[in-house]
């Protein structure tokens, strides 16, 4: 995926239909070719159908934009919000807490 600047904000795995579809979403970035200043987040579903499913939003600012893009995709998937954002990994890698140490103990 590509999101204008190329990172990525979330993914998330689930099943949709039978079928594991990976939700990939992009980070907002601003939008060059808008005459107002506006943000774009493009969203990628992969494993739904044949060809990748690519999906777009717009708005004023980068949250708008996200929470615009995050409801077209459930909305695509008929999925719920929460079922979509649920077990998200938010960010380049999930989080894992450290090792305790001996020593921390």
């Amino acid at each position: 995926m590509t999101s204008g600047s190329g990172s990525v904000l979330a993914t998330r795995t689930l099943a949709v239909g039978g079928k594991r579809v990976l939700i990939t979403i992009g980070r907002p970035c601003p939008d060059q070719s808008a005459e107002d200043p506006a943000y774009i987040c493009r969203i990628d579903i992969d494993g739904m159908a044949l060809a990748p499913i690519r999906l777009e939003s717009s708005a004023d600012t980068p949250a708008r934009t996200v929470a615009i893009g995050l409801r077209r995709t459930a909305e695509h998937l008929e999925v719920g919000l929460a079922e979509l954002l649920s077990d998200a990994h938010i960010g380049i890698a999930p989080y894992r807490h450290p090792p305790v140490r001996s020593s921390d103990q």
